[in-house]
């Protein structure tokens, strides 16, 4: 493996919504334009303790957007909802997968981290090749916890056999983020965007 760039870093564990593919920020915008209702309220029931159980298989599909709509008084169909959700998901945050196949080819070992639920996945999988991109993939609904939780990052560890001092951690939640710090993964990035990605990586001589 290439390592002269970086004799530190030999992993990296990717999220996936909003750093690889759009996810669920702003969707309440997109919701909105079919209700009346206001977008704080959408957003408001999106999140939460539902989103979380429903990240964490606890959930269905078709359970969570009901607790949606009774929450916020969405006069939409659980299929508009889910149809809005699908559209988003099948774009790329543009520049991320290039950057991947780069640190692949460079022989760093690639995991995924990602909070999601199963009905989700399986649309995503149909639409992007996530798993052509990483050797080990973890997603929250198979392992019963999402990343605010320590216990998700040892068994994403544990299972792409990782060494968390040589692990770069890449999420746009600074929550998550906080819970990688906590487990041992030193280096991190928050994710904004490809371009301050490729340049912080640039700058730790993981890309040159």
């Amino acid at each position: 493996m290439s390592t002269k760039q970086n004799n530190q870093i030999k992993y990296i564990l990717f999220d996936l919504a909003d750093v690889i593919i759009e996810g669920l920020i702003k969707i309440e915008f997109e919701i909105a334009k079919f209700t009346d209702v206001p977008v704080d309220i959408i957003s408001k029931a999106l999140r939460g303790p539902k989103l979380r159980e429903y990240f964490e298989g606890k959930l269905s599909e078709f359970e969570y957007w009901r607790l949606v709509i009774e929450e916020a008084k969405i006069d939409l169909p659980f299929e508009k909802l889910a149809d809005i959700t699908r559209k988003k998901f099948k774009k790329d945050m543009p520049g991320t997968k290039d950057i991947i196949k780069k640190l692949k080819n460079k022989g760093y070992k690639l995991a995924l981290l990602s909070d999601h639920s199963k009905e989700w996945i399986e649309f995503i999988k149909e639409h992007h090749e996530i798993e052509e991109l990483f050797e080990t993939i973890i997603f929250s609904y198979e392992i019963g916890s999402t990343k605010l939780e320590e216990k998700s990052f040892h068994k994403a560890l544990l299972e792409a056999n990782f060494e968390p001092k040589q692990t770069l951690f890449i999420d746009d939640s600074l929550k998550n983020i906080t819970i990688a710090q906590k487990v041992g993964i030193t280096k991190t990035h928050q994710f904004y965007d490809s371009k301050k990605l490729e340049e912080f990586l640039i700058a730790q001589k993981i890309l040159l």
